[in-house]
């Protein structure tokens, strides 16, 4: 599982993978906590049980493919990252296909004193999410 930054000369981009589809999307959302706070927020607890915290949290998406599917899936994050202030502390995804997800979650607050990125938007310019021989990659802009 792995990201990495490219550049562009008004947004921010990530090229994301993941062995699995879930690991594609859980690099996805710390793409975005990454970008957010400049590397300083940790990584996301992965379960392949029940979570640990009573504090869990649900979310459900469907869309018409894998891609819009990631954009609407880092759109909530950042939501939830932006009008409340929380962040996915562990997640366990019930059901992830290409269309479809439904993931439960613990959340926690970012990082204290971590500089701040204000990303505005997950972007559909140059959006691509596909599977490849190596395994899920995508590659996202975030609107800063």
């Amino acid at each position: 599982m792995s990201f990495e930054v490219f550049e562009h000369t008004a947004d921010l981009g990530y090229r994301v993978r993941g062995a699995t589809l879930e690991e594609l999307f859980l690099s996805g959302a710390e793409a975005l906590y990454d970008g957010a706070f400049h590397g300083a927020a940790d990584r996301i607890g992965r379960r392949k049980e029940a979570l640990s915290s009573s504090n869990i949290q649900t979310l459900t998406l469907e869309a018409k493919d894998l891609e819009e599917l990631f954009r609407d899936w880092l759109g909530e994050l950042l939501f939830f990252l932006e009008a409340r202030e929380q962040m996915i502390g562990e997640a366990v995804f019930e059901t992830l296909s290409e269309t479809k997800l439904l993931c439960l979650f613990s959340s926690k607050a970012p990082p204290k004193n971590a500089e701040r990125t204000e990303i505005k938007a997950v972007t559909y310019h140059e959006l691509s999410a596909a599977c490849s021989p190596e395994g899920w990659e995508a590659r996202v802009l975030f609107d800063v």
